[in-house]
């Protein structure tokens, strides 16, 4: 009866043994020393393991709880080793979803960027980029471009835009809040910014808390804006890691 209890109580350790190395190998900043420490508790394990199992039922009773003994105070002690694996892991990960978050936060920044209108001077210099003149003299030159040419250039500028933007697409506008809304149904014609500024704000005021209300975006207008910012924003990020891939 005894063995039988001892080999089930090694079982359970070895068990538990393996679940620490399996632990220990998803910690990817676990020293070696500590490594070296396990190790040290899985052989001591099997060693009392064995010599549980290798005991005959009228053995020496006195060396079986010896074992069984050893294996209670190693089990509590890579219990307690473990608690704090846990832990250290557990930091570690909060520590990469951090750098993670902040990594994101990096690149939404450089995806989203809106697309600036070209000057013409970039055109310029977009087009004799592969002339073998350095920048700095291209950029000298153009001081000395024609008007005419200039406009010429600028024309391209605006349809290189144009063409980044069917690519490159705006963010979606976001619905209009309640003032907006209202004054856009309410702005009179035929008077002056000041004077109609004046009017609207006078017009809102007197407004009821539910009237008011009436001029919120719906929740259905809500929705179809943040799956169209969802949808932009996942564009965005992977045209961003497209084109950085090709450099």
């Amino acid at each position: 009866m005894l063995q039988s209890a001892a080999n089930i109580r090694a079982a359970a350790l070895l068990t538990l043994a393996i679940q620490s190395r399996t632990l220990s190998v998803s910690a990817v900043m676990l020293s070696a020393r500590q490594a070296r420490r396990q190790e040290s508790v899985y052989k001591e394990i099997e060693k009392h393991t064995s010599l549980i199992a290798g005991l005959s039922e009228a053995g020496a009773a006195k060396q079986k709880k010896k074992a069984v003994a050893a294996i209670t105070a190693l089990h509590a002690k890579e219990l307690k080793n473990l608690d704090l694996l846990k832990k250290k892991i557990k930091e570690q990960q909060k520590a990469l979803v951090a750098r993670n978050k902040e990594e994101y936060k990096k690149l939404l920044a450089k995806a989203t960027k809106p697309c600036r209108r070209m000057p013409a001077i970039a055109a310029y210099i977009k087009e004799n980029a592969g002339s073998g003149v350095p920048l700095t003299d291209l950029s000298r030159q153009w001081s000395h471009v024609t008007a005419d040419e200039k406009e010429r250039y600028q024309q391209l500028a605006d349809k290189i835009y144009e063409e980044t933007l069917r690519i490159w697409t705006p963010e979606p506008k976001s619905p209009p809040n309640a003032y907006a809304s209202f004054i856009q149904k309410h702005y009179p014609d035929g008077v002056s910014f000041a004077e109609a500024s004046k009017q609207i704000s006078a017009q809102w005021k007197a407004l009821s808390d539910a009237e008011k209300e009436k001029h919120k975006p719906s929740a259905q207008e809500l929705e179809k804006y943040a799956a169209e910012k969802k949808a932009w924003i996942e564009k965005r990020v992977q045209l961003y890691l497209d084109a950085k891939a090709k450099k």
